[in-house]
């Protein structure tokens, strides 16, 4: 066992204000999200700095508002209800990675439209450098003490605050490094490797991004306790399991229609 470093969940005060490490990672990936189309962007003319300022700035507002609402409907939609002022308290923690995702979707469909750009292309260039925020993000979820792992008898497990004395998988810290940097790190290959390939079209890389994670994420929720109010599904899944299976599902039809409309589009040349 190792013991827990009990670091401050707030990084950073000013009197009244704090800043938590939550918040700071949220930020971080989005700085980081911000310099990755400027610099694409830039390099291969695509991108003006208005476009990029406002997809940074719509699409995190969009995706942070989706993943509370996601959040309160799947994982305590009872107890939100009964405290409905909470469900602006996002301080205190309770974001859905999925409902995210599905902001993100939107905010990028609103703006690229706005500008008149391809949204594959954008959400490729964003799937790639993605996984910098979730590993920042489950980092911070370390810190909180939150969303810790079952119980287990390896030497590396932790007792965490305010759980019940059980030495438990630190399985945010496994997320960090498999949702974050191994997804990483795929990704940037995916871009500067297989984007070459002539079967390469835009829309693949946000495909491979879904399906990484979606696969990354069932895998690892069998080392993380489910939230104690909901349990499992079947007596074996758990709600991120069944989320990813959906998300991978939706991934697939993503796939059959971007080949659709590469045949399409072959059909069209050729005539």
């Amino acid at each position: 066992m190792i013991s827990f470093p009990n670091i401050d969940p707030v990084a950073v005060s000013f009197g009244a204000i704090k800043i938590r490490w939550y918040s700071l990672s949220y930020i971080i990936g989005a700085i980081f999200i911000w310099i990755w189309l400027a610099i694409i962007g830039t390099k291969e003319k695509t991108l003006d700095k208005k476009c990029y300022d406002d997809l940074m700035f719509f699409t995190l507002l969009i995706s942070i508002a989706c993943g509370r609402i996601g959040y309160v409907l799947l994982y305590n939609p009872v107890y939100y209800f009964r405290n409905p002022i909470e469900i602006f308290q996002i301080w205190n923690g309770g974001m859905s990675f999925h409902g995210g995702l599905i902001g993100c979707v939107i905010g990028v469909l609103l703006v690229t439209k706005a500008h008149k750009k391809s949204f594959f292309y954008v959400a490729d260039a964003i799937s790639c450098i993605a996984p910098v925020g979730i590993f920042f993000g489950r980092i911070a979820n370390f810190i909180n003490a939150e969303l810790y792992g079952r119980v287990t008898k390896m030497p590396w497990g932790f007792v965490f605050p305010g759980s019940d004395g059980a030495v438990r998988h630190p399985s945010q810290i496994y997320e960090s490094f498999f949702e974050g940097l191994v997804l990483l790190c795929l990704m940037l290959f995916f871009r500067y490797f297989i984007k070459k390939k002539d079967f390469y079209r835009d829309g693949y890389a946000f495909v491979l991004f879904i399906v990484l994670y979606s696969f990354i994420r069932f895998m690892l929720e069998f080392f993380r306790e489910p939230d104690a109010h909901i349990g499992y599904f079947f007596n074996y899944l758990t709600i991120g399991q069944l989320l990813s299976i959906i998300f991978l599902f939706a991934s697939m039809l993503c796939i059959f229609f971007l080949n659709r409309h590469k045949a399409n589009n072959m059909l069209v040349t050729d005539g």
